[in-house]
């Protein structure tokens, strides 16, 4: 059947023997082919088919031919086109052409179809819109000729499977709108370095898509890309799983995962950051997100990384605050900010096996003095100190640091000028000055500094205290503090003045890392009890000034972390629909649930802080009617419901021994934070 403009109309008929093609529709024509069986034929069983013509080859079949395929080959789509699987012959809609997609028009792909592009050079170029509508059980599938693992052996050409470079890859350009695909899978693409999905100023949106096997990258941001991908999966390609976000993009990745890429992440290249930006951490794909350039909150700019985000960087860059910062780590899960080679947080980022990051890694963090009311909150920062940048720099007198903690800088660990609160500070192996106050009167409480240069360095521009703090195990512990008129209760030297001393504080594994106090050590209950109180929580989020011995009296220990008698461990992710498993660790007894929001702290004499609902007639404290067993965990199911998203409680325990309620302590604080 030689079509020349033309558009019969058949219905169950037989088109065999022919020495080329079965049917060839030449120039414009639109059959109406239903029905139909093509056998024997020596091309194709059906060629040159406009795409514009496919809705009108509806549930033929075809063997024994050259090919079993209806062969496209106009790939203009210049209005509304659908496809589903009604219209496959072979076991593909097979494109041996470009596809393009005009600005207007559109192209939906349905259910269970397999769209196959016989060349390398062939691409899926979308100016309009395209959306697939695949379910889970029905994907649609966008793929190389060769692949004989989605609609079978199309190509007649035996047993085979098709590789990155198969075909392009699908394009969208500027003009773009209104792109929805859900359970797609894109394979094979990457010819010309094209990745599979490549954005160029285009904000598509992916649910529940694979996008694998691409020579270069699974999906490429160019320009102002901005695209919503949700529980998708990159797998197998060369490249990166995303290349080429922008940080302000980055909020619209959800739940996704990615393994046997050449870069299993995000990769950041642009973080200017101008207006209002909150990132969790489900946007972070296998763990981190990786910088190849540096973050600068200008002054118009708020940043705000919810707990567990971990950041990590490629290079020489560094963070630059004028604006607003907020990190807003929990003890369970803190922001950490830290080199690309680091495997202790986020995994093996850069896939070369386990591996530690080392000094000089990036630069660091430098929040200046214009820097707006910002908090580093259990803040984590590793293994800075290119360019001899400190790990912090903070200069804003309207920053609050709490429980941030500098491991591993090449100089110098925290620099203070001038900050609103610095609780809980840690500096640990820094080349350089572990803290150094270069300015500014707010008090440095509850810190530890150890195995640096110097531990705590003071200038004479800085007017407070350093209270309840360990600077011990340094090559000087306390340099330019006089006779230490500014030191009290703390430990690392003027031991016999202001409640100072001079001994081996018996940290758990110093040369690890692992600051926290054995019990027998000296800094236990030897702090201020006032600046104690004051500072409400350890560096974990453990409750301040416990009675670690169990004998009714509660005090504070020097250092930035208290020591309890129980510990806490938590299993699982607060989404909708999942469940929290809590379990108390220690001496037997019993424990009092608490939840509550986050609104202050209130000594709770002689259990320690409480930290959950704290401030009385301004916050919400529901204790649950029920102890729970030290070592039995108890179960938080989280409502099914994600009106509950963003949500943000803490959950504390009373524990107390068994048979004596007068003793206990109030424990450490997991703050659930309900993600999508």
């Amino acid at each position: 059947l030689h079509l020349n403009s033309a558009s019969p109309t058949l219905t169950n008929c037989t088109i065999r023997h022919n020495y080329t093609h079965g049917i060839n529709c030449n120039g414009n024509s639109f059959p109406t082919v239903s029905n139909c069986t093509f056998t024997g034929n020596g091309g194709d069983a059906v060629h040159g088919v406009p795409a514009m013509a496919l809705p009108g080859f509806t549930n033929n079949t075809a063997s024994a031919n050259g090919t079993n395929i209806a062969r496209v080959t106009v790939g203009t789509v210049n209005g509304a086109l659908a496809i589903g699987s009604a219209q496959m012959l072979g076991g593909a809609v097979v494109f041996d052409t470009t596809v393009g997609i005009a600005a207007g028009a559109s192209l939906t792909i349905g259910a269970g179809t397999v769209v196959k592009m016989v060349s390398g050079g062939q691409q899926i170029t979308v100016d309009g819109t395209l959306v697939t509508t695949g379910t889970a059980g029905s994907p649609v599938v966008i793929t190389g000729f060769a692949d004989d693992s989605a609609g079978g052996d199309t190509n007649t050409n035996g047993a085979s499977n098709s590789g990155p470079t198969a075909w392009r890859g699908i394009v969208f350009t500027p003009t773009s709108t209104a792109c929805d695909l859900a359970w797609a899978d894109v394979r094979y693409g990457g010819n010309g370095y094209v990745s599979n999905l490549h954005l160029n100023s285009a904000s598509p949106t992916l649910t529940n898509c694979t996008i694998r096997n691409n020579y270069t990258h699974g999906m490429n941001c160019n320009g102002n890309s901005s695209p919503t991908v949700t529980n998708c999966t990159f797998t197998g390609s060369n490249g990166y799983a995303v290349a080429g976000l922008r940080l302000q993009d980055v909020p619209g990745f959800t739940n996704n995962h990615a393994s046997g890429n050449g870069g299993n992440y995000l990769e950041v290249v642009a973080a200017n950051v101008t207006a209002p930006l909150a990132i969790g951490s489900e946007s972070a794909m296998e763990g981190a997100l990786v910088l190849r350039t540096g973050i600068a909150v200008a002054a118009s700019g708020q940043l705000t990384l919810r707990q567990g985000v971990v950041v990590k960087f490629d290079g020489a860059h560094q963070v630059t605050v004028d604006g607003t910062l907020r990190v807003l780590g929990t003890g369970f899960e803190p922001v950490v900010f830290t080199g690309f080679a680091d495997d202790d947080f986020g995994g093996d980022t850069n896939n070369n096996g386990p591996s530690s990051s080392g000094p000089t890694a990036w630069r660091g963090v430098v929040v200046n003095a214009t820097a707006t009311a910002g908090a580093f909150e259990h803040t984590r920062i590793r293994w800075t100190g290119s360019g001899y940048l400190p790990g912090l720099t903070c200069n804003s007198p309207l920053v609050a640091l709490r429980s941030v903690r500098v491991d591993g800088a090449y100089d110098r660990g925290l620099v203070l000028g001038d900050c609103a609160a610095a609780d809980n500070l840690v500096a640990f192996q820094c080349g350089g000055i572990g803290i150094h106050l270069t300015g500014g009167g707010h008090h440095v409480r509850h810190a530890t500094a150890t195995a640096c240069g110097t531990g705590i360095r003071r200038e004479v521009a800085w007017t407070g205290f350093v209270v309840n703090s360990i600077s011990r195990g340094n090559g000087t512990n306390f340099a330019n503090f006089g006779t230490g008129t500014q030191v009290l209760a703390s430990n690392g030297g003027f031991a016999g003045s202001n409640g100072n001393l001079d001994v081996d504080p018996l940290f758990v594994a110093a040369a690890s890392g692992d600051l926290h106090l054995q019990p027998g050590s000296p800094c236990l209950g030897a702090a201020d009890l006032l600046n104690g109180f004051v500072t409400g929580e350890d560096h974990d989020q453990n409750s301040r000034v416990l009675d670690h011995a169990l004998s009714g009296v509660s005090l504070p220990d020097m250092g930035a972390f208290e020591l309890g008698v129980w510990t806490m461990d938590v299993v699982g992710t607060a989404r909708p629909g999942e469940t929290l498993f809590y379990t108390l660790n220690g001496p037997p007894g019993d424990s009092l649930w608490a939840v509550g929001f986050l609104d202050g702290t209130l000594p709770v004499v002689p259990y320690g802080m409480l930290l959950v609902g704290a401030i009385p007639g301004e916050s919400i404290l529901l204790l649950l009617p029920f102890t729970v067993p030290v070592g039995v965990p108890m179960v938080l199911p989280i409502p099914n419901d994600d009106d509950l998203i963003g949500l943000r409680v803490g959950l504390q325990t009373l524990t107390v021994p068994a048979g004596n309620p007068t003793v206990g302590n109030l424990t450490r604080m997991h703050v659930p934070l309900v993600r999508p």
